[in-house]
This record gives C-alpha cells, sequence and structure tokens, in this order.
C-alpha cells in the first residue's frame, strides 16, 4: 500500500511539473529584465539614428505563481498519503489541488496575453486571449515613467510602471513587472 502511494506521488508531481514547463516554455524562459538588459546594450539607436530597432516585449512575471504549484502538489501528496495508509477513500479531496492548478495555469494564461511591445517609434500594451484590447501609443510622447514598489516587491525585484504620455488624461499601468527600473529607463531611453 505504501509503494502504492509513492507511485500516485510520483505520478502527480510529474504532472504538476509538466504543466509548468508547459507554461514556461509557452511564456519563455527569459525574464523581462534579460531582454532589458540586452536591449539596453545592443539595440537601442544613438538619438537621431534612423535605424529600426528590434522590438522588446515586456510581460509581467509569474514569479508569485511558482508556489501554488508547490501548494497543489503537497496538497495531493497529502491526499494520497493520507488516503493509502489510513485505509479512507478521500480521492475526492484531490478536486481542491485541481482547482489550485486551474487557477493557476488561467493566471498563467492572462499573464501570457498581456505584453508591452516596445518597437520603433511606438509603445503597445496588448491583453485578452478570447477578445483582445491594444493601446498604441508614439514613445515620443512619452513624457514620464514611474516605477512604484511595495516592500515585497522590491524583495523580488518586482515593481509597477505607469506609462505617462502628452495629450491624454489615461495612464497606462502594468504591474508585476520584473526589474522595474530598467524597464523605464529602457522606454525613456528610446523615446529619444
Amino acid at each position: 500500500m505504501v509503494r502504492h502511494s509513492g507511485v500516485l506521488m510520483h505520478s502527480a508531481i510529474t504532472l504538476i511539473h509538466s504543466g509548468r514547463t508547459l507554461i514556461h516554455s509557452a511564456i519563455g524562459q527569459h525574464s523581462a529584465g534579460d531582454a532589458i538588459q540586452c536591449a539596453l546594450s545592443q539595440r537601442v539607436p544613438p538619438s537621431g539614428s534612423s535605424q529600426p530597432t528590434s522590438p522588446v516585449y515586456i510581460t509581467p512575471s509569474a514569479k508569485l505563481l511558482k508556489p501554488f504549484y508547490w501548494a497543489a502538489a503537497i496538497i495531493a501528496g497529502l491526499i494520497f498519503f493520507y488516503s493509502n495508509n489510513h485505509g479512507a477513500d478521500l480521492y475526492w479531496l484531490l478536486i481542491l489541488p485541481a482547482g489550485i492548478v486551474a487557477w493557476t495555469l488561467a493566471r498563467h494564461l492572462r499573464l501570457r496575453y498581456t505584453k508591452l511591445l516596445v518597437a520603433g517609434d511606438q509603445l503597445k500594451y496588448e491583453t485578452g486571449i478570447l477578445s483582445r484590447s491594444v493601446r498604441t501609443m508614439e514613445l515620443s510622447k512619452v513624457q514620464d515613467v514611474v516605477v512604484d514598489q511595495t516592500f515585497m516587491d522590491r524583495i523580488l525585484s518586482l515593481g509597477t510602471i505607469t506609462i505617462q504620455t502628452a495629450g491624454e488624461t489615461s495612464r497606462l499601468s502594468m504591474s508585476g513587472i520584473e526589474n522595474p527600473q530598467q524597464v523605464a529607463e529602457y522606454i525613456l531611453a528610446a523615446r529619444k
């Protein structure tokens, strides 16, 4: 009976790990900070240059979702262990870790389909999975980029960037950005 529990636990962890691997391959392995660092060192043309730059995608980080995968694996393991060792049929409780994984995957998809694109002289904010919303603005109209970080954001190197443009009353905010100060500096450098 204990051996059966180990096999089931291994299967549950493998399933969750493969789901994480699938999501990571879908969203890419590189963080926004890596892309920005590469862009700052190689792609930003000097002021007055007419060379087109390669587009840079900035996406929210999925750092805060990893503990939910672990929680689902631990809860599933505890359910398997208790059910197999105590003879109780508690497999129906697997609905809880399945719900946690489903919520986390939905959140991952939402993060995957939210991006800020800096290309040429334009800044595009795209969001949505089934219905899509795209907001485009000229980089030359960007007046200020504000970085807000809570104490926990600073520990995790995350933050919220708010882009303020000339002539518009609305602002564009994007939270969960990794290395937000580098992102802000890149946007300000790219507008020139």
